[in-house]
């Protein structure tokens, strides 16, 4: 069964992924799974002389991965009882041992949307986000500390195969539908680009959409953050394998950055996802 799955472990991330992913659910009228991941103990070499030091350091490792997962399912519950009040009928609880990644490349098929928080217990280093955003092939929203209802969305088009694909999702996506919609592009104000602007806008507009263009100039990053300040929109919509100037800013040498810095939700869009 399609469903959204939300990511929990014991940062204060947390909170604010359960409610993003109750959003998500309540919105799409899709079930609710809620995921903890708990590693395993590390494995021991044995060397001669060290049997019962190795026995003593297994046995620790055991007392303490049994205490995680005691954790983990009491996080679980809290997850749940939070989801339940936000509207969410009879979330799931799946923990699970091993690596994050794998787990989740596991649960893949039966997964709409990711909901996961930017800073993450089992993967403290941020460049681990970006592997699980290229590893998938489903939306990943990752998500700030605190909630906040989205009702506007921006999207960083730049006229690749994928961020045309994210305006026809947008078009019909059930969970987007009713957020003001602003597409920008980091470009020089050409004919071609103001072309393609007016055309991927009109696609939203056939829809029924609310919809906002606009060409910014400047350096990708700074472009994107100053118009996201200025019109105060809440979502930031990206193509996660665009090979142009914003796949270089977003999942090059400074995606971590604009991770930890940023206050608001990033959605991201697998290529080869077709369906919001």
């Amino acid at each position: 069964m399609t469903r959204i799955l939300a990511c929990i472990d014991n940062t204060n991330a947390s909170p604010a992924v359960c409610d993003y992913a109750a959003w998500a659910s309540l919105n799409f009228g899709l079930p609710l799974t809620l995921l903890n991941v708990v590693n395993h103990p590390p494995c021991m070499e044995t060397q001669p002389g060290s049997l019962a030091h190795m026995l003593d350091s297994m046995t620790l490792d055991e007392r303490r991965h049994e205490r995680a997962l005691k954790q983990g399912y009491l996080m679980l519950q809290n997850a749940q009882e939070r989801a339940i009040a936000d509207g969410v009928m009879k979330p799931e609880l799946h923990q699970k041992n091993g690596e994050l990644l794998c787990r989740l490349l596991e649960m893949e098929n039966d997964m709409r949307w990711l909901v996961m928080g930017k800073h993450s217990s089992l993967y403290p280093l941020l460049n681990q986000l970006e592997k699980i955003i290229h590893a998938l092939h489903k939306p990943i929203l990752v998500t700030p500390t605190t909630f906040k209802a989205p009702r506007s969305l921006m999207l960083a088009y730049d006229a690749s195969e994928v961020t045309h694909m994210g305006v026809e999702m947008l078009a019909t996506s059930p969970v987007l539908t009713n957020l003001a919609a602003h597409l920008v592009m980091v470009a020089a104000k050409t004919p071609k680009n103001l072309e393609q602007l007016d055309s991927a806008g009109a696609i939203l507009k056939a829809a029924g959409r609310d919809v906002r263009t606009a060409i910014c100039d400047g350096k990708v990053d700074l472009a994107l953050q100053a118009y996201q300040t200025e019109h105060n929109i809440d979502l930031l919509v990206m193509g996660a394998f665009s090979h142009s100037r914003a796949h270089r800013f977003w999942l090059g040498s400074t995606t971590s950055r604009m991770i930890r810095t940023t206050m608001r939700p990033l959605l991201f869009l697998p290529k080869s996802h077709l369906n919001m």
